[in-house]
Parts: structure tokens; sequence; C-alpha cells
């Protein structure tokens, strides 16, 4: 079985042409399909472990709020104090 986000890659290839290893990793990451299928995987070891760390990184965006929902716990790390409310 193909992983999820192979025809989205098939796709854009047959659109723009070959893909660079640097395409392809921000073709993923600008997916929703990304995030949904590290928010399972974040899921699962929760089940098999008893700590799961993740770094979701840079700024709070809808696309990453599969993985948030996994997290039953988090720590904000920001250069900007003022901005953590948001």
């Amino acid at each position: 079985m193909r992983p999820i986000w192979y025809d989205c890659l098939k796709q854009r290839q047959r659109r723009h042409g070959p893909l660079r290893l640097k395409d392809i990793r921000q073709e993923l990451l600008n997916t929703p399909l990304f995030f949904e299928f590290h928010g399972g995987a974040v899921a699962n070891l929760r089940k098999l472990v008893d700590l799961v760390i993740v770094d979701v990184g840079g700024l709070c965006q809808q696309e990453k709020q599969p993985v948030q929902e996994q997290c039953a716990h988090y720590i904000v790390v920001s250069r900007g104090p003022d901005r953590i409310s948001e």
C-alpha cells in the first residue's frame, strides 16, 4: 500500500516535472496530510510508551492542529514573550 502523500507528489510531478528532495519536503509540509499523518503517528506512539516529546515548531497554525490535539501538555518557547498568548 502506498503512503498517503504519494498521490499528491505524483500529481505535482505530472504538472511541474521531476522533483528535487527540497521540493518534495516543501510540498509535504504544505499539505494538511502531513500533519494528519503525524498526528496519527503521535497517537500510536502514546499507546506504546509513557512519554512522547513532539516539536511542532514555528507559529501556531490551523494545519498543525491534528498533532497538537494528541498532546496532553505543551511548553511554549518564544523569543517574544508578548506573542505567547497568540
